[in-house]
């Protein structure tokens, strides 16, 4: 499978259609209570993402919607489970191809968590969240993670309910079309406060992390 950037942006309405896919289980060994906290999670951030509508994208100084996704060891994250320490987001998927877009985000992100514990930050989330969940599952996403060098520690791949992911995309602002064995897509890099904030964001695969890293020794 391919990625190529989006070379023409236009504005884009997404239909939601009537047809009722099988719902998301989660992974296989999930715990039933963080299941039922995921459907609770999901269903409300797929409600606010309807009742935003055209205005679902969230911009800086907003707050990040609530989520419930699974790492890359299957565990449940959601975003109180984040609070209490800045994060740096961004998506990708494992199969793309293309050397400047997701490879390179991934590259990115991995300097920046690197050069970011070389600044003595400890207290960091470095977040990549895959847009393609069908074939991104916990365990690919661990193998991919450890093969590209990032620190498990405050590393986190996520993956999760595709519904859920494109309401995600549609928040913070990702457009992706997926078609002919292609996924065509838009990129952004957000920072976070502790708190939940969007503080700051890059839109485009040549994002650079040495702003991020300014930034994240200011909030030390």
């Amino acid at each position: 499978m391919n990625c190529n950037p989006l070379k023409h942006l236009s504005l884009i309405f997404l239909c939601l259609g009537t047809a009722t896919a099988p719902a998301y289980q989660g992974p296989s060994d999930a715990d039933p209570v963080d299941i039922t906290v995921m459907e609770t999670i999901n269903s409300q951030l797929h409600r606010d993402t309807l009742q935003r509508g055209r205005k679902a994208y969230r911009a800086d100084g907003e707050y990040m919607p609530d989520l419930a996704l699974w790492n890359q060891d299957g565990e449940l994250v959601t975003r109180e489970s984040l609070k209490g320490k800045p994060i740096v987001m961004s998506f990708i998927f494992t199969r793309c191809m293309v050397a400047n877009m997701c490879p390179a985000t991934t590259a990115k992100m991995e300097r920046l968590q690197r050069e970011a514990a070389e600044a003595g930050i400890d207290d960091a989330h470095f977040i990549l969240i895959s847009f393609d969940p069908e074939y991104d599952t916990p365990e690919i996403l661990k193998t991919y993670g450890q093969q590209r060098g990032f620190d498990e520690d405050n590393a986190m791949l996520l993956t999760g309910d595709p519904q859920a992911i494109d309401d995600l995309m549609r928040q913070f602002g990702i457009l992706m079309i997926d078609e002919d064995d292609t996924i065509n897509h838009t990129a952004s890099t957000l920072l976070i406060d502790d708190k939940g904030k969007i503080l700051y964001r890059q839109t485009g695969s040549g994002w650079d992390p040495a702003p991020f890293l300014e930034r994240l020794k200011s909030m030390q």
